[in-house]
């Protein structure tokens, strides 16, 4: 179809909807719906962006003002320009024949569901790879319970109170502590990250005072954030080497950006004094072109269960709270805007610049992601690149639908059109918020599935015990998460 054409589509009236979609929603944006980030793009030798690039920032900026049907049509503009007609092309969602409407698609898909599910149980549908490898490798396993764990991890998003807090805590620190560790917090934004508004003589009372914490508290493992390359005057592999070669504790470097070639670097700086370099990165890159590959420590992300579990009240039809980092996150809040005031459902879309004063603390986040019967995640990243967030697997804990941008790495953890529920294009995501809030039985049997999954392969403690095996092992990818049953522990 010739790109006209497809934004014809992409601007008609939504899902055969009475009312356009875009009408109902030129109203000015509430607060809480308005923020948009235009990403950096390179600029021509005169210094003006191309053309397909300003259709883009247009494309921002009418969303920024509720004007959501120029919105998407500029940025339909932009997409058909740089290779993302598909996305908005008319196609078969899901690969359903026959479906010129939302009833056509209706009886099809929740027949492709039924039969997703069936196959399931039957064992007619393969059991995702990160489960097969663990059951091959079946590594050892150290119990988490009674272990002295010490947190380096920044507290704020770019080291500073302006912005929200960083979820490393959430996801690693209070996990370890829920799992039966007892566990000591370090905050290190004020000595990591040298190139955030860094200051050496800060960083350097504030190492003075880690080493006194550590004497103090004598760990048996010492966790550190290792995305970021150290200097000399920062906390540094140097620094925390001599303090374990005094204490004699473990040392997990967590990377949590191993999605790419460009975190080869962080890794192989840290992995100089980490025992294992943990990382939820399916076939990462770095297993082939870092220098420490047998350090690479592979496993599934902990989710802090105490914020994070089926409520039992549900506030919103759809929620995505985050940020906006990447060129596709307009299109696609776009498109669930649309279809949830067309649809009168009740939604907290609030994407954020990260700063403190218009996002939500971690607390609040959780409970609105809990109390959402639908969540949304975009896992475009930088570029083409894409990538597993946090919110992908607190989604499946809390017991909701994820509506999540496909990708190849969440498969490897969980099953689509069981556990949660991918989309490719603008048609897929609009007509699955639409099925799901008019089928509840259809998205409480995903979400409890997926809770249930979690439950039983994905606990805090499981995790902990084969990150701490492998610490111990010292022969990592080979010896990475343990068998998922703690009473295998030591």
């Amino acid at each position: 179809m010739k790109l006209k054409a497809a934004l014809d589509w992409l601007k008609a009236p939504f899902l055969n909807a009475n009312v356009r979609a875009g009408s109902v929603a030129a109203a000015k944006l509430s607060d809480d719906e308005r923020y948009i980030n235009v990403p950096a793009f390179a600029r021509t030798v005169s210094g003006e962006l191309p053309f397909y690039e300003r259709r883009y920032a247009d494309g921002v900026h009418h969303f920024e003002a509720g004007d959501l049907e120029a919105a998407i049509g500029a940025v339909g503009e932009y997409l058909g320009a740089t290779g993302g007609a598909e996305l908005i092309n008319p196609g078969k969602p899901f690969g359903l024949t026959d479906v010129h409407s939302y009833e056509d698609f209706e009886v099809r898909f929740g027949k492709l569901l039924d039969r997703k599910v069936e196959d399931w149980e039957r064992n007619k549908t393969p059991y995702p790879r990160f489960l097969t490898w663990l059951e091959n490798a079946r590594p050892p396993t150290v119990s988490v319970r009674g272990k002295r764990m010490m947190f380096l991890l920044p507290q704020y998003i770019m080291n500073s109170k302006r912005f929200v807090e960083c979820d490393f805590k959430d996801h690693l620190l209070d996990t370890a502590a829920n799992a039966g560790a007892d566990v000591e917090f370090f905050p290190t934004d004020r000595c990591s990250y040298p190139d955030i508004s860094f200051d050496s003589a800060i960083a350097k009372a504030e190492l003075e005072a880690l080493s006194v914490r550590i004497a103090a508290f004598k760990p048996d493992a010492i966790v550190v954030d290792g995305n970021y390359i150290p200097s000399t005057e920062s906390l540094n592999t140097t620094y925390l080497g001599g303090l374990k070669a005094r204490f004699g504790f473990k040392v997990i470097v967590f990377i949590g950006d191993a999605w790419g070639s460009h975190w080869g670097a962080p890794a192989d700086k840290w992995s100089e004094v980490g025992d294992i370099v943990f990382h939820f990165a399916p076939e990462t890159p770095l297993a082939k072109e870092g220098k420490f590959p047998e350090k690479l420590c592979w496993d599934a992300y902990p989710v802090n269960e105490h914020n994070f579990f089926k409520d039992a009240e549900r506030q919103f039809d759809i929620s995505f709270v985050g940020t906006y980092a990447s060129v596709l996150r307009p299109f696609w809040l776009t498109v669930a805007l649309q279809i949830a005031k067309d649809q009168g459902l009740r939604h907290r879309l609030l994407p954020h610049k990260r700063e403190a004063n218009n996002a939500l603390t971690m607390a609040d986040y959780a409970t609105v992601l809990r109390q959402s019967n639908m969540v949304l995640n975009f896992s475009t990243h930088i570029g083409t690149q894409k990538m597993m967030t946090g919110r992908t697997w607190q989604a499946m804990t809390a017991a909701t639908v994820l509506l999540d941008e496909d990708d190849v790495f969440t498969p490897a953890y969980f099953v689509p059109f069981v556990h949660y529920m991918p989309f490719s294009t603008r048609d897929e995501l609009a007509y699955a918020v639409r099925y799901f809030s008019q089928h509840s039985d259809k998205a409480e049997r995903m979400g409890d599935a997926a809770a249930a999954f979690c439950f039983e392969h994905y606990s805090s403690e499981a995790i902990w015990s084969g990150l701490l095996g492998a610490a111990y092992s010292r022969t990592a990818q080979q010896a990475a998460p343990g068998p998922r049953s703690p009473s295998d522990g030591i």
